[in-house]
């Protein structure tokens, strides 16, 4: 690997998803950690999760008539639920320019694209003109694509504030690995555990494998659709995964605050 793109790697790994040490028993865990998954159904969207602590959080995107909703599908479309109004705006005022540089203030972003892709990274792409040095690798917020998201040979084509996530199935080059902000495999392809009691182990190994597959690279993990329990945020931090996420945005931080040894 050329020591440019070692450096950017390991920054792009940093940037990304707070990890204190990939993978390394007896690690610690706080609300750093959480993600908000589908943060959009929140009473507060961005807010609650970012007031509680967490440097993640997810939403569905949709492109409609020239502007960007949160939403899954066009019937979900709600005027003035717009990805400027319910997150970028805010996350403008609580990440000002001045500062941004330093690792120790940043924010993940993740759009879930459900709708075409050109159109909508076309609209996100103006939208983000006015936020330019706030972004990383300038700056602390890290916007993530995944969903409708393009092959990984066309990353080129995208302006580098812009990370996408990674699939385990997916071989990358060295330049996509850059690209990508952290792996979000859905549970559901590898376990059909409820979050009651113990995991078959056959499931824990394949997860365990996915895991330090990810940690190899240098990458951080998350798994999406998990069940919602402290059983399972226990298992998830036994298995060394780096972000939690999780629908119960204060239970889970509470958890992370105070349960977790």
């Amino acid at each position: 690997m050329r020591p440019i793109f070692a450096v950017m790697l390991l920054y792009w790994s940093i940037m990304a998803c707070p990890h204190p040490s990939l993978g390394q028993p007896g690690r610690s865990y706080s609300p750093a950690q959480g993600l908000s998954e589908r943060d959009h159904l929140q009473k507060h969207p961005f807010t609650e999760a970012h007031q509680q602590g967490f440097k993640a959080v997810e939403m569905d995107l949709f492109y409609f008539q020239d502007t960007l909703y949160i939403a899954e599908n066009e019937s979900q479309i709600k005027e003035g639920r717009t990805l400027d109004r319910l997150y970028l705006k805010p996350l403008q005022r609580a990440f000002p320019q001045q500062g941004q540089r330093s690792t120790t203030a940043h924010f993940q972003l993740i759009c879930r694209i459900r709708s075409p892709f050109e159109p909508t990274i076309e609209v996100l792409t103006r939208l983000l003109t006015s936020m330019i040095d706030q972004l990383s690798p300038q700056g602390g917020i890290t916007i993530v694509l995944g969903g409708n998201i393009p092959d990984p040979n066309a990353f080129q084509k995208y302006p580098l504030y812009f990370h996408f996530e990674g699939r385990p199935e997916t071989s990358y080059t060295q330049y996509q690995l850059m690209r990508i902000a952290l792996f979000s495999p859905n549970l559901k392809d590898y376990s059909r555990w409820n979050g009651e009691g113990e995991m078959l182990r056959k499931d824990r190994k394949r997860l365990s494998k996915i895991i330090e597959q990810a940690h190899r690279i240098q990458k951080p993990i998350r798994f999406r659709n998990t069940p919602d329990n402290i059983n399972t945020w226990k298992k998830l931090m036994d298995l060394q995964v780096d972000c939690i996420s999780t629908q119960r945005v204060v239970e889970l931080a509470d958890y992370l605050r105070t349960g977790p040894l």
